[in-house]
């Protein structure tokens, strides 16, 4: 059975993924400036250089307004109204030299952008966002482009081309290290997307630049793109739920499978540590769930559940906090397979756990519920017929024979189950017996018949002293109306339970 340790590491990089909005709610923020950010994003008026220092993680207004004027006193230290002289050629080289010789300082792989404000490190992703915002204020044209290990600016004035390429192009934002190249290739190897021969190409890069081809982004990708890269940081360090949330944020910014793909993997990583007691649990789960929409995937998320229920049912004893978990996720989740599955996980748990502490009556309402989603399963069918019979015999089921009924109306693969057939003929017996107590009325007939259509069958197991009970009260009121009825009834009763005691005191005492 897969389970979440089977496919840890496993970054879907072409996953066919269900149209889901992630909502502010879904996402953790460092701080009030961060949320501040993100509120901007929401309101379809996303301040990008607010964006850029927010994404450090502990940035503040009060660094923003000083970086502000900073870039601002920049801007007018390049003397712009001197610059409008210039060609278009010149500006570019001018405005790229000064970033380089007043803010690029040092080549720092693992960056972000406020780096360049109070050091002066920086890499593509940084420097790149700094040339966009300072091209902004001339109002120079340019494009982002994107490769599989780097990004890279083209200024466009005059409608010339003139990269602005401040760092080395093999060293980019994305260092894919084997640890992550090996996962992305294994799970294109699982999918079928590439073969077993291809895993073990020594061109990786060849295959990486099929995966994430050469694109044109804006500058608000970019910002999403630093948001990755911090995700990208906290995964190699196992910092699982820093780097989801960066995930998070990064694929709220710019929903594109790229960033769906690290959020695969760290939601992954960190649900396999099992913190059922985070906070961010539930969330987490839920968006774990549907990050595939294959339904290898849901059953994958259901056996996840499965388990997590089984710790909080049979080690912990907290039935009320997986009650609480699903109702959490059943409102979060949308797909209607996934729902069925998780539905069924839970009632089937649910029912095993009550029939195993004696509460039968939550078995039996538990696996009734399971079994309307799988009306085949082995597992389920044994608890209802366990807390069904339970019921019965402590007298708390009303009207048993009906509810049995019932059962097979709802679930007529019943019919077929041997254990099913000999509850329900025994509780026809019981009823006969009883009202036999009372009266003799046309129910019974009906009864003894529909039990009878039972015996045909060998592998039928029934009580002998019920048979006798039965049949020796039957035969006696028979007896007044018809004594070769009551002799075929003694007889017929015979053959199931011969030599019953009741049965052949009757017959003695009829004479028969």
């Amino acid at each position: 059975m897969k389970t979440l340790s089977a496919v840890l590491l496993i970054i879907c990089c072409s996953l066919k993924l269900v149209a889901q909005e992630v909502s502010l709610t879904d996402l953790n923020f460092s701080n009030a400036f961060e949320k501040q950010a993100f509120e901007d994003v929401a309101k379809g008026a996303p301040d990008v250089f607010l964006l850029f220092v927010a994404s450090s993680g502990n940035a503040t207004q009060e660094d923003f307004q000083n970086f502000k004027l900073r870039l601002k006193q920049f801007v007018s230290d390049l003397n712009p109204e001197k610059m409008q002289r210039y060609s278009g050629k010149k500006k570019v080289r001018k405005i790229f030299e000064a970033v380089q010789d007043d803010w690029l300082m040092k080549y720092d792989f693992e960056n972000r952008f406020t780096d360049i404000f109070q050091g002066g490190y920086f890499n593509c992703v940084s420097s790149t966002a700094l040339h966009a915002l300072v091209l902004n204020e001339f109002d120079i044209p340019y494009t982002i482009s994107e490769e599989p290990q780097h990004v890279y600016l083209v200024a466009q004035p005059d409608d010339e081309n003139i990269i602005m390429e401040g760092t080395d192009p093999f060293d980019g934002y994305q260092r894919l290290t084997d640890r992550l190249v090996q996962a992305q290739l294994q799970s294109l190897v699982s999918r079928k997307v590439i073969t077993e021969e291809e895993l073990h190409s020594p061109d990786l890069r060849s295959v990486l630049n099929d995966l994430y081809p050469q694109r044109d982004i804006s500058l608000l990708e970019l910002v999403s793109i630093q948001y990755y890269n911090q995700a990208i940081y906290d995964f190699e360090k196992s910092k699982y739920l820093e780097a989801y949330q960066n995930a998070l944020k990064a694929y709220y910014i710019t929903p594109n499978e790229k960033f769906r793909s690290i959020l695969y993997s760290t939601s992954v990583n960190w649900l396999a540590q099992r913190n059922l007691q985070s906070e961010y649990y539930t969330g987490i789960m839920a968006m774990f769930a549907i990050t595939d929409t294959t339904k290898d995937h849901y059953d994958l998320v259901a056996e996840e559940f499965g388990a997590v229920g089984y710790s909080l049912l049979i080690e912990e004893r907290k039935p009320s906090e997986l009650d609480s978990l699903y109702k959490r996720l059943h409102i979060k989740l949308k797909e209607p397979y996934l729902l069925k599955r998780m539905a069924f996980t839970y009632h089937s748990l649910k029912a095993d756990y009550a029939a195993k502490l004696g509460l039968f009556y939550d078995g039996y309402s538990h696996a009734s519920q399971a079994m309307s989603i799988d009306p085949e399963n082995l597992d389920v069918i044994n608890i209802l017929l366990t807390s069904t019979a339970q019921l019965i015999y402590a007298q708390k089921l009303t009207d048993a024979s009906d509810s049995l009924k019932s059962l097979s109306v709802r679930f007529p693969g019943l019919i077929e189950n041997n254990i099913w057939r000999s509850l329900y003929a025994e509780q026809l017996l019981q009823d006969v017996w009883k009202e036999l107590g009372d009266s003799y009325s046309n129910k019974v007939d009906d009864k003894i018949e529909e039990f009878e259509s039972f015996m045909n069958d060998p592998n039928l197991i029934i009580n002998h002293e019920l048979i006798g009970s039965a049949y020796s009260r039957l035969a006696l009121k028979r007896f007044n109306k018809s004594k070769a009825k009551a002799k075929e009834t003694l007889y017929k009763a015979l053959l199931w339970a011969p030599g019953n005691s009741n049965l052949l005191r009757v017959k003695q005492m009829l004479g028969v």
